[in-house]
């Protein structure tokens, strides 16, 4: 099992930097968890990719689709606390924080392209692979 970022499945959908070892950590994963902001997330970058002129919104939303029977989703309301305590003690957006909670309270390995999360990650103890 492992906690996927939604800037990870972003890269299995549009030409990133770090889409072929995405899509190598999603084969080697069969459990792939993230927390419910991560629709939100990823629909997010779908959009500011149409806006860009770099897909179409039909390709947008069948990826989207596509997307997200892949990612078991954990409800946001029980990472909440430890992710508000976690924001506020690092300085750092609680929607971050949510998937940092959640690698900690299933005890497994995040992955992610972002720099900063992993850092973060790594100053409180949770696995990570950072893509790049």
């Amino acid at each position: 099992m492992a906690i996927i970022d939604a800037n990870v499945a972003a890269g299995l959908i549009l030409a990133l930097p770090w889409s072929e070892e995405a899509r190598e950590e999603i084969r080697n994963h069969a459990e792939r968890i993230a927390p419910s902001i991560f629709v939100a997330e990823l629909a997010n970058a779908l959009w500011q990719n149409v806006r860009a002129g770099n897909i179409a919104v039909e390709t947008a939303v069948a990826s989207l689709n596509e997307m997200l029977p892949v990612i078991e989703l954990s409800a946001d309301s029980a990472l909440v606390e430890p992710a508000l305590r976690l924001a506020a003690s690092e300085n750092h957006p609680l929607y971050d924080c949510l998937y940092l909670a959640l690698a900690k309270e299933r005890r497994q390995i995040l992955i992610t392209a972002d720099m900063k999360l992993a850092a973060l990650a790594r100053r409180t103890g949770v696995a990570v692979r950072l893509l790049l």
